[in-house]
Formats: C-alpha cells, sequence, structure tokens
C-alpha cells in the first residue's frame, strides 16, 4: 500500500508539472490588435478545410507580421473548446520554435499566412483538402521561410467543430509516424487513475483530483477565452474517452495510401524474397579473411518486410557483415518507404531530435578543423547541416545522398548544393574538392567501406578532414543485448567495423586518424531502443502495403502488448539514463567517432 502511495504521488506530480508546463507555453501566445492594414499581394493565407480567415482578421494579423518583423504567421483562434487548446499546447511550443528556427515545424491546425514565392517553389496545391495536408505544408512551410515565423491568437477566426489534433491522419503527421502512443496512453492513463483510487487512496484521489482541475487551472490567465472551463473540466474524463473513440474511427482513412501501395508490394513480392539475395560471402568484406564466427538471425524489426536476414561476424577482424547480402533489387524494395513514401515523416521526426549528436560532431570537427567546404554524404534531409547553420558556420555546405530528400533538405536551406547517386561514382566524375568529408552513419550501410573511404580521400584536399560516426559492434551493449541490441538494424546495415578495423580501414585509404571519440559519441538509448525491439517482436507493424490486412482478433492482441509493453519501455529508458554515465566513463559506449587527416 505503502508503495502504491508513493507510486500515485508521482503520478500526482506529474499532472501539477505538466500543467505548469501547458501554462507557460499558452501565456507565451500574443492576441492580434484590430488592424485596418491592407494585405500585401506577396503573401497568400493558406487554410485548413471548413475554415476561412475574416479580413479584420488578416488585417490584423499584417500589422503583427509588421510590427513583430515575421514573414509568415500562424493563426490559433481565441475561442477553442478546453480539449482542444490542451491538445494544442501540448503539441505547439512557441518558446522553443522561436529559438531554434531549423526546428521542425508545428501546426496550429487552422490557418496561415507565407510569402506566395515559398509556397510556388513547393508547388503547394491550394487549396488545401485534408487537414493532414494542411499540417505537411504548415510545418514545411516554417522550414523553408527566411525570415521569422510565429503563432498569434486571432479574436475572429472560427475553430474546427471537433479536435482537430484526433484526426488520426493529421495526427501521423504531427507525432511523425506512428500514433500508437495515443491511442494507448489514453486507456493506459484512465486504467491508472481508476487504479490510483483503489490501491492508494490519498494520493490516488489526489491524482484523479489533479488529473479534473489540470486544464482549467493550466489555461488560466493566457489569451483565450472558453466557455465554463471548469465544467468543461469536471468532464474532462468522459471527453477524453469520445475523443478516443474519434480517434479509432478515423485511423481507417489513414490506412487509403496503404491500400493504394498493396498492388505495388504485390507486385514487388511475386518472386519471393531469395531473389534480394547474392550469394553467400566465403571471405570478409571487410578484409577479406574466409575465417568466420559466430552468426544469428533475425527478421526486419523495424518495418516487418518479409525476409529472414543473417549476420556473421569475422573472426580475424572482428567486424560484423550481412551473410548472404542484399543484392541492389533488395536494397531498393527494403529501402523503399523507409526513409522516403510511407515513413519519411517518421524519419524526418528522429533526425530531428538528434541534436545533441550533432553538437558533438561539430565541436569535434572544430576543434581542430575549420570548415570552409564541407561535404556530408548520406545527407538524407540535412539535419545536422540544419544544426551547423545555426551556429553560424560560413561553410559551403554540399549533401550527398540518393533520394529525394536532399532536394527537400536544399529548399529549406539546410544546404548550398545537393548531388544524388552513388558517392564513388559522383566522387569519380566531379572535379570539387573539399576540405571536410562527413560519414555519419552512412558507412554502416554500404558494400564496400574501402571503396568508400577511397573516394572520400579523392574529393578531399590535401590536409582535408574526414569525419565518420558509426555503431561499434564491440560495444559492451551490442554484447549484452546480442541480436535485440538496435543498432543492428536489419537489413538496412551490411558491414559494422570496431575501431580497429577503421583505423586500419583508413590508413590503407590514405587517412591518418588524428582524434577519437566513444564517452561524448554516446547515445544513452540503447536499453530502450532494444526494449521497443523485443515488444515489436512480439507485436509487430500490422498496416503496411507489403503485409495482409489483420484480423480483429489480432489487433486486439497487438494493441494489448502495447499495454504492457509500455511501461517496460519506461523503465528501460529509466535504466539507461542510470547506465550513461558509467558506459561513458567506461568508454563502453555504443558508438564511435573518429576524425582522420588526408596524408
Amino acid at each position: 500500500m505503502a508503495l502504491a502511495e508513493i507510486i500515485w504521488g508521482f503520478i500526482t506530480l506529474m499532472l501539477v508539472a505538466d500543467m505548469r508546463r501547458i501554462s507557460q507555453r499558452l501565456r507565451s501566445l500574443e492576441v492580434l490588435k484590430p488592424s485596418d492594414m491592407p494585405f500585401d499581394e506577396r503573401l497568400v493565407w493558406v487554410s485548413a478545410p471548413g475554415i476561412s480567415v475574416p479580413s479584420s482578421t488578416a488585417s490584423a494579423a499584417m500589422n503583427h507580421m509588421t510590427e513583430q518583423n515575421l514573414e509568415a504567421l500562424e493563426l490559433v483562434p481565441q475561442r477553442l473548446s478546453l480539449s482542444t487548446l490542451w491538445s494544442l499546447a501540448y503539441h505547439l511550443d512557441p518558446e522553443t520554435l522561436r529559438h531554434h528556427p531549423q526546428r521542425q515545424g508545428e501546426s496550429a491546425m487552422h490557418a496561415f499566412v507565407a510569402p506566395r514565392e515559398v509556397l510556388e517553389e513547393m508547388a503547394a496545391e491550394l487549396p488545401v483538402k485534408d487537414l493532414a495536408t494542411f499540417v505537411s505544408l504548415s510545418r514545411e512551410v516554417r522550414r523553408r521561410v527566411g525570415g521569422r515565423h510565429d503563432f498569434a491568437i486571432a479574436r475572429e477566426l472560427e475553430a474546427h467543430a471537433f479536435n482537430p489534433f484526433f484526426e488520426a491522419s493529421a495526427l501521423e503527421v504531427v507525432v511523425g509516424g506512428s500514433i500508437r502512443p495515443v491511442l494507448l496512453g489514453i486507456p493506459v492513463a484512465t486504467l491508472l487513475l481508476a487504479l490510483g483510487v483503489m490501491l492508494a487512496p490519498v494520493t490516488g484521489s489526489l491524482a484523479l483530483a489533479a488529473y479534473v482541475v489540470q486544464q482549467p487551472l493550466g489555461v488560466r490567465r493566457s489569451g483565450f477565452t472558453l466557455s465554463h472551463p471548469w465544467l468543461q473540466g469536471l468532464v474532462r474524463l468522459p471527453v477524453d474517452i469520445a475523443q478516443w473513440l474519434r480517434l479509432i474511427r478515423s485511423t481507417k482513412s489513414g490506412l487509403a495510401k496503404i491500400n493504394e501501395l498493396r498492388p505495388v508490394y504485390r507486385e514487388l513480392l511475386a518472386d519471393g524474397t531469395d531473389v534480394f539475395f547474392e550469394v553467400p560471402m566465403t571471405a570478409c568484406p571487410s578484409c577479406s579473411s574466409p575465417d568466420f564466427g559466430r552468426s544469428f538471425s533475425v527478421v526486419d524489426h523495424h518495418q516487418n518486410k518479409p525476409g529472414r536476414f543473417t549476420m556473421t561476424q569475422c573472426r580475424a577482424c572482428r567486424a560484423w557483415f550481412q551473410n548472404p547480402r542484399l543484392n541492389q533489387r533488395g536494397l531498393e524494395f527494403y529501402y523503399r518507404d523507409c526513409y522516403d513514401g510511407l515513413g519519411e515523416h517518421s524519419m524526418d521526426t528522429i533526425f530531428e531530435f538528434a541534436r545533441e549528436l550533432y553538437e558533438g560532431r561539430y565541436e569535434m570537427l572544430t576543434a581542430h578543423h575549420r570548415p570552409a567546404r564541407w561535404l556530408d554524404v548520406g545527407c538524407g534531409h540535412g539535419h545536422m547541416f540544419a544544426y551547423v547553420r545555426s551556429m553560424h558556420c560560413d561553410a559551403t555546405l554540399v549533401g550527398l545522398d540518393m533520394g529525394e530528400a536532399v532536394e527537400v533538405g536544399r529548399a529549406r536551406g539546410w544546404m548550398d548544393e545537393t548531388h544524388r547517386g552513388f558517392f564513388p561514382d559522383v566522387a569519380g566524375t566531379t572535379s570539387d574538392r573539399f576540405d571536410v568529408v562527413s560519414m555519419c552513419h552512412y558507412l554502416e550501410h554500404v558494400t564496400d567501406i574501402s571503396v568508400e573511404l577511397k573516394a572520400a580521400h579523392t574529393v578531399l584536399s590535401n590536409g582535408g578532414v574526414l569525419l565518420i560516426e558509426v555503431p561499434d559492434p564491440d560495444s559492451v551493449f551490442a554484447k549484452l543485448l546480442g541480436r535485440w541490441w538496435m543498432p543492428w538494424v536489419q537489413p538496412q546495415h551490411l558491414v559494422m567495423v570496431p575501431t580497429v578495423e577503421m583505423a586500419r580501414l583508413l590508413r590503407n585509404a590514405g587517412f591518418e586518424p588524428i582524434e577519437w571519440q566513444t564517452s561524448k559519441a554516446h547515445s544513452p538509448n540503447d536499453l530502450f531502443l532494444s526494449a521497443i525491439k523485443m515488444v515489436r517482436a512480439v507485436a509487430p507493424i500490422l498496416h503496411a502495403p507489403w503485409l495482409p490486412e489483420p484480423p480483429l482478433w489480432r489487433r486486439l492482441v497487438h494493441n494489448a502488448v502495447w499495454v504492457i509493453g509500455v511501461p517496460f519501455i519506461g523503465v528501460a529508458s529509466l535504466l539507461d539514463q542510470v547506465v550513461a554515465p558509467l558506459a561513458r566513463r567506461a568508454h563502453h559506449t555504443s558508438q564511435y567517432r573518429v576524425l582522420a587527416r588526408k596524408r
């Protein structure tokens, strides 16, 4: 009983802390002042379906943009339901967005004004036909405008008749992928509140009371006008359940894109998965030794695409490699809808929150070298360069990758130049010279590391530096977690080499390592990611164009497993934070960085 009281006491404190956080966010939004300023024809209003912007609101917005020197502005209706306002503040952090303009844009789901030129470059189709498209457009515009962007409260702007944050297709864009945390979070929270009253009568009742008054107290002294907020707070629990049921119903519409792709994947899989692999290798792709050691087989825990993949270790150099390895057809199949297509929003969000890694890479580089012309190989959208831009680096930033993401990154202004293709092919034809080449979480995806390093040597000027960051298969986490270690990332990671082998490969390619980092390169998420992988092994992704439509019983089991798995994942995340200082001190981390100079 005492332990239960402590647990629900902690939940009560979390509810109070969350209330303070939401309150600060809402108070940071200004209310538009009335004005008769004429509309600037260089700007365009974009509204969500069912929303129109009154002329008086447009004039007030023009006046606010002029006073605040803004290039784009998103509006929030002043009159909202309590639940909608709470959802808005939960997802929208105005202060963070103001201080980090390269951060992923967040949407208020109603209307925004942006430069006509930016919208034309994006080939935006107006008027917007659905809420998910509006959210995508709003977030992307914020990343592309050259000046400041902000949010403001509009007195006369009408709100949606429903809570737009519980529209499944739009919520998927907001959270950058799966809406499972929301689908599972509401029933779990409801269950915890009910159990608290029974298992911990004192603090459980306090937690329930905090839950009821959290919203009315949190929205006080903000610029919003609410009707009977305390009454709305009292019925919060049934409102949350009703919105959750609406979210479940709206998930069916989100399956339309998946159904459209089913014929494509049926054709791609018509010959089975054996055609995606080369013949098994008889020699290590890193050191050419024929002496193989341990091996293990896994499935695709990320996308749940069909196939089984084997990782084998070389006894001579201790490198791990996929054997048999995917051929070009296989790589195209397994990369499809991962970094682009269906998986683009998810990956865009994941890379958005790797700021600490970008900071570490930049500090390591600038401690030895001032970049002037920098090539990032495997740049994706260019999130690392977005951070570099924020550090007022005046280098010319050039990105190279296979997908369309590089073009998006350039349009966002994160990169000055972009190239698409295989790096060795581009390196052999370009006359460009760079003083910095970076390969961060790129080399584990290639078939021959030596060829990639030689390509870097080709494009680097004399004395230039190469920055590498890769997972370390010799790390203690890889050994303890075994096949559940997330950085194996099958089937995408083809070869992973430890530090000693990387040093040999660098020297053979004409480089001399000048600094190694392990503890500073550590991301404390190994246990957290492995726990997710374990839960996914029991309840893998259900809805995908390469999978059959799941029956009802399987969906119910899937959700039940994740309800049980969420606390397990939460405990693993806490353990990561406990273990991280020890891991850094002992240099037993999951990845390493090396900075090498061209000889």
